[in-house]
């Protein structure tokens, strides 16, 4: 926990320099960094999900013994969500009113560890308790594991609740994949553009 606090405030100070520098640099070092740190995340999750339906399909399987196994998943994800989460809350407060796109990003991130309708802002850290934040997908199903082992919910309800979870993170991931898309042809496909114009054809044939 003191390691990833330590590795986000390093972020903090180097995202404060490169606010200085031009948005390419801001792309580069730091939006497409976290989106790939969010791309493991995702994988993971989702091998989780499938654990999940798979130990709940095989009638074989005794939930006693599985809904420890599926929080345990869980539990070895919390590092990378926290550093992603802290990432994320910081972006949208340091380039407040300054890019909406970004902010959208971050946005988009927070919602898929949050269980919010899409397009819903999650409430600022600084402004709201974290304790009422919502919990995540992933709080629900291992909720739903504990309910289905103190025979409060069946094992249809069990398979349909985390179906319904997949996809709502599956729709969450979309949205995550559309903001980067956005933020990627904005600043590197401005940039080579800018230096195509820059170049000119003549520099470009006598390159060649």
């Amino acid at each position: 926990m003191v390691e990833i606090f330590f590795k986000v405030v390093d972020t903090i100070i180097e995202l404060l320099k490169l606010k200085q520098q031009n948005r390419e640099q801001v792309f580069k070092e730091i939006i497409q960094p976290l989106f790939n740190d969010m791309t493991l995340v995702v994988h993971d999750y989702f091998s989780l999900f499938r654990e999940a339906d798979e130990a709940v399909l095989d009638a074989s399987t005794e939930l006693r013994d599985a809904t420890p196994l599926i929080r345990e998943r869980r539990e070895e994800l919390l590092h990378a969500r926290i550093k992603i989460r802290e990432m994320a809350d910081l972006i949208r407060l340091e380039f407040e009113d300054e890019d909406e796109q970004i902010i959208d990003f971050a946005h988009a991130i927070l919602r898929f560890f949050y269980n919010v309708q899409p397009g819903e802002l999650i409430p600022a850290p600084t402004k709201s308790d974290s304790s009422k934040l919502p919990g995540s997908e992933g709080f629900y199903v291992v909720e739903a594991f504990e309910s289905a082992q103190e025979s409060k919910l069946g094992r249809p309800e069990l398979h349909t609740e985390i179906r319904r979870a997949r996809t709502d993170l599956e729709h969450a991931w979309i949205e995550v994949t559309r903001a980067y898309a956005l933020l990627r042809i904005r600043y590197l496909g401005r940039q080579r553009l800018i230096r195509r114009k820059t170049t000119g054809p003549m520099d470009q044939n006598s390159a060649s």
